[in-house]
């Protein structure tokens, strides 16, 4: 036979795997759309605003890192403007899905007029780009201490930072707080210090994330709650007849208590953590009311044989601090009541377990273990019942 199918080179090539893979995706693709379900229907993307099919995109990107790619580390994502047409309400998911997407990426990279993810990012980096006499200037600023490198860029920059970026990423986060809340199928939310507190609450609220539209963010300390509670209140003072979702902000009690007033508001709630020797119990307390001792973190206030069980599990690691669990007579079943209380416990073994919790990243590890070891035999504590009850 005189005639056959050849590649242009000398070299034939045989047909690959891949080959057929993009044969296969190739056909598929030809007679299907992306669509979005809205009700019973389905809507062609085409159809839908700009702001939508930014969101649907960036869905889709999520879904298919998560479920759908075994690793991300070659992977970099970039998107302009992903706040682009979307209403006030909407940024911060918008955001906080992109963040979630960096977890399981390489690196995303966005460019945004919108500042409401600095207080809620506690890893990456923002570049401020500003004009000076026809030239653009930059500033990076490591989001984990942005705060303190706003002052100091402020203080240095000579003029060429516009305005406080600061104060203009706590005004976009409230603003977009205050207008999710509004309307009959409102957000929730829930307003945290830390990272390993949001793992942990989503744990508990897992099902209040879902039918109750919550959502729960970190803000680095109790010195930003008060701050972002100062800019809340004067809004909710012009909406509190339209808000009709729960914003709760809990802090720790801190050994120097942040102090400031509170006002009472049906679905604007600032409470304080700290555990009560005399009913053996954390409480939920007004942020000016008694009892303000002893300190109190979230760590203090879990299932106490979770806490007892995940803090074992890191004995090997860190035999020089947690040795002690495993010594002669110590019991290995204790009350489910708060951690600190339930765990009777010399003050210097506590200070050796507080090492472990401020050694590097362990306070988030250990939540992290938590959550994983949960189950349904472990008694949910009662302050977290008291935020569940706010909220249903």
């Amino acid at each position: 036979n005189d005639h056959g199918y050849r590649t242009p080179t000398e070299r034939q090539q045989n047909l690959r795997k891949t080959d057929v893979y993009n044969l296969i995706i190739q056909a598929f693709f030809n007679v299907r759309k992306l669509h979005k379900k809205q009700g019973d229907t389905w809507l062609e993307i085409s159809s839908l605003s700009s702001g939508e099919k930014q969101k649907a995109i960036i869905d889709v990107a999520h879904s298919l890192l998560t479920n759908h790619r075994a690793s991300g580390e070659n992977l970099i994502i970039g998107v302009d403007e992903p706040e682009s047409s979307l209403h006030m309400s909407a940024c911060f998911d918008q955001f906080d899905s992109l963040y979630e997407i960096s977890r399981d990426c390489r690196q995303v990279i966005f460019s945004s007029h919108w500042y409401g993810f600095l207080p809620t990012i506690e890893t990456g980096s923002a570049t401020i780009i500003s004009s000076q006499d026809g030239n653009h200037v930059f500033d990076q600023i490591n989001l984990a201490g942005y705060r303190e490198q706003i002052k100091q860029l402020t203080a240095g920059s000579r003029g060429r930072l516009p305005y406080d970026i600061r104060l203009k990423s706590i005004n976009d986060f409230v603003q977009s707080v205050i207008t999710s809340s509004i309307g009959e199928e409102p957000y929730n939310w829930i307003i945290c210090e830390g990272s390993s507190e949001k793992i942990y609450l989503n744990a508990y609220l897992k099902e209040l994330i879902e039918t109750k539209k919550l959502r729960i963010v970190p803000v680095g300390g109790a010195k930003e709650i008060k701050r972002l509670y100062n800019h809340l209140a004067t809004s909710y003072e012009d909406f509190k007849d339209e808000v009709t979702g729960k914003i709760i902000l809990i802090s720790d009690t801190d050994a120097e208590l942040v102090r400031y007033d509170v006002a009472q508001h049906n679905n604007l709630i600032c409470k304080r953590m700290v555990n009560c020797d005399a009913s053996g119990k954390t409480k939920l307390v007004n942020i000016q009311s008694n009892p303000v001792s002893p300190a109190t973190e979230i760590e203090d206030a879990l299932n106490g044989q979770l806490f007892l069980d995940t803090l074992k599990t890191f004995e090997s690691t860190y035999p020089e601090l947690l040795g002690f669990l495993s010594a002669s007579g110590f019991p290995t079943e204790v009350a489910h009541s708060s951690s600190k209380i339930s765990l009777d416990l010399r003050t210097s073994e506590w200070g050796l377990i507080d090492e472990f919790f401020n050694y590097e990243n362990n306070k988030f590890v250990f939540a992290e273990k938590y959550v994983e070891k949960m189950n349904e035999t472990h008694i949910v504590p009662e302050w977290i019942e008291e935020i569940k009850g706010w909220l249903e």
